[in-house]
């Protein structure tokens, strides 16, 4: 079983919010990758990005609370 740091693309912050910023959303992400949506989803919180915001392919903010 693979791990979302298994893939060079999801190690990468600035691919993920290149893809965010087109409105794509975590299951259009892992069908191009070969993976799950969930190591989107934890990909992107590692990277302090957020997916909740991608509703109807619209990207309504990028980052969760700054803490």
């Amino acid at each position: 079983m693979k791990h979302w740091y298994d893939y060079p693309e999801l190690l990468s912050r600035e691919y993920l919010e290149r893809a965010i910023l087109k409105r794509r959303s975590a299951l259009q992400i892992a069908r191009e990758l070969g993976c799950s949506r969930y190591s989107v989803y934890t990909a992107a919180r590692h990277h302090g990005l957020s997916m909740k915001g991608i509703v109807s392919g619209k990207a309504r903010f990028l980052r969760g609370k700054v803490r």
